[in-house]
């Protein structure tokens, strides 16, 4: 990641690389180690690359909705209809 920064970078590189070294502080070893690895699979060579993937926080998964007090949501059905319900969805036969 070193010789990445520097070459892409030149003399802000070694800025990048010090700025990265700096996240050992902040974070758990092995999470910087982490987002390292995962921008360079992604060739995403930068400290702002790496600082982006240790403070992402996925979204979390919402509650489901509370029907209790809604009995027209409350629907019990296997998903099953009987073909004869689309009928009505059929133009009507004109005679000739």
């Amino acid at each position: 990641m070193r010789r990445e920064l520097e070459y892409r970078y030149e003399g802000e590189g070694t800025r990048q690389y010090i700025n990265l070294l700096l996240l050992f502080t902040r974070y758990p070893v092995e999470a910087v180690h982490q987002a390292v690895s995962l921008c360079v699979r992604r060739r995403a060579f930068s400290d702002e690359a790496v600082q982006s993937i240790l403070d992402y926080q996925p979204p979390s998964l919402a509650t489901p909705l509370d029907r209790s007090n809604r009995p027209i949501f409350q629907v019990e059905s296997t998903g099953i209809r009987r073909a004869s319900e689309y009928d009505v969805l059929l133009p009507e036969e004109r005679g000739s």
